[in-house]
This record gives structure tokens, sequence and C-alpha cells, in this order.
């Protein structure tokens, strides 16, 4: 992770497309941050060149308070198998608004993986913190070059209106913002045509 080769090639290919590294965000999972000492290092690279560095699938592993607080990354992405005990009795259903409080006391952003019904967002938009979700109840993945059209879609409503794909409708009354993670799941050039974006919404 820290070899200067990668940090090369991903500062010119962003360069050649004309993209600000701010707008990129490079996910690590928690097993990926075993030797914190080498990235941490690699950290503070992609954040000195601009780019947002996120924990994927947190809580699934072994970051705590203390080994967050060293590493330094902007957000979290809080793991389906949480968001799913909301409205059980699951002995881990408390540790959700844990982890919450955890990263606001951190001052990192937090993205909560998973959000397939109604009862899960309100909870989470009943919350005192500001989140980012994402997950089936907001939209399906869709293929790239789906996006651009949903995304003009939803630019040209109101606040009190909905996105509608398909059948499915999704309500935007409490969502102030919708964006977009490409959810790629693989490096090689040659199967990146199958790549999927995942929908996410801002709760206030």
């Amino acid at each position: 992770m820290c070899d200067e080769r990668l940090f090369a090639l991903l500062n010119e290919t962003v360069c050649s497309v004309g993209i600000d590294p701010n707008q990129i965000a490079l996910e690590l999972t928690e097993r990926s941050t075993a030797s914190i000492a080498l990235v941490r290092v690699a950290i503070q690279r992609l954040r000195a060149d601009g780019y947002k560095v996120h924990i994927d699938d947190f809580g699934v592993g072994f970051s705590g308070l203390s080994y967050l607080d060293q590493l330094q990354v902007n957000a979290i992405k809080i793991d389906r198998s949480f968001t799913r005990t909301i409205g059980t009795d699951a002995m881990i259903a408390p540790v959700l608004d844990q982890m919450l409080e955890m990263a606001s006391s951190l001052g990192l952003q937090v993205i909560v993986e998973g959000v397939e019904t109604k009862a899960q967002r309100d909870y989470l938009a009943a919350s005192d913190k500001s989140l980012q979700v994402q997950g089936w109840y907001f939209g399906r993945p869709v293929k790239a070059e789906e996006i651009y059209s949903i995304v003009a879609k939803s630019e040209s409503q109101q606040p009190s209106d909905v996105i509608t794909r398909g059948s499915e409708q999704f309500p935007l009354d409490s969502i102030s913002h919708i964006n977009s993670a490409y959810k790629t799941g693989t490096s090689d050039p040659a199967t990146q045509a199958d790549d999927h974006v995942q929908s996410s919404a801002l709760l206030c």
C-alpha cells in the first residue's frame, strides 16, 4: 500500500480525467489495517494528496477508538450486519448507537450500509447525528451509465417529490442530498464495464 508506483498511478489517472482528488474516497477494510504503522503512513500520503479515506465494513474487524484516532481517516462505513439489528432484540443491537457516538467523538463522517427498510431509515433519520446511508431502500445497484438519468431526474424534482425507478419510489422528504458511490469489487479493466453504482443518501 505504500508503493510509490501506486500513488503515482493514482494521481496520474485522476489528473488525466480531470477529477479533483477531493471528490474521491478510497476504502480500506478493517482487515487490511492490521499493520497500523504502514497503513498510517499510506493514509497520511493519500490525504496529503487530497483523497478521502474511509474504513469499510466497520465493526466486523478490530478497530477501536484508539485505533481510529491513530489512523486519521475521514469516515467509517458501518457494516450492514449492525443495520439489520435495528428494531430487534439482538445482543449486538446497542452497538450501532455506540459506534455512532464513537465516530461523533472523533469527528468522523459516518456512512451506514445496508439500509433496506423504512423502519431502518426512520431510526437513523431520528438520530441527532448527521449520517450518510446507503442501501436498497434508496435504490438497487445499477449500471454506471444508468446513473446519469437517475441523477438528472432527481435534480429536476422538488424536495417533496420522489425518485422513481421502475415500479419503486424513494421518498425525499428528509433526504437533503443524493449521491453515488461506485461499487467496483475489481480492479481488472476488462471487467470494469460490469461495475455498478449504488445509491446513497444524506439524512438530516
